[in-house]
């Protein structure tokens, strides 16, 4: 498990470093992403794909040269109307929200064990 010292968004250098120190390949990369379009508490895995307008996963793409890695999503969202992108993202959870967002951290927990043991579309059919 790796946790990069950067911001989301320029994080792909540290994970590329780290995946050649330790020669690991894309495919065997799960990268956990926070993803305002989701609901709160939702959480979605992907085989693969596109950046999708995030900003860390368009740093990870470009830093590994594909997007053949598998990423659960999780749930921030829906971003208020007055609130721009970047401070939404960053800032904590309001109290009313925090009780969902643990569940969904629990959750995303038990659903990264299982799909380390069972393998993403397994996982994707238990948890999507």
């Amino acid at each position: 498990m790796v946790w990069p010292r950067t911001y989301m968004n320029r994080s792909g250098g540290a994970v590329a470093k780290f995946m050649d120190i330790n020669d690991l390949s894309v495919e065997e990369l799960l990268v956990l992403v926070d993803d305002f379009h989701l609901p709160l508490g939702k959480i979605r895995f992907r085989k693969f794909g596109s950046d999708g307008g995030h900003n860390g996963l368009a740093s990870l793409i470009e830093a590994l040269g594909s997007d053949r890695f598998a990423r659960l999503r999780l749930g921030i969202g829906p971003k208020p109307e007055s609130d721009g992108i970047v401070e939404y993202v960053l800032s904590r959870f309001e109290s009313e929200r925090e009780a969902a967002a643990q569940k969904m951290f629990d959750i995303a927990a038990q659903a990264v064990i299982f799909a380390l043991a069972h393998g993403v579309e397994s996982a994707m059919a238990q948890y999507n």
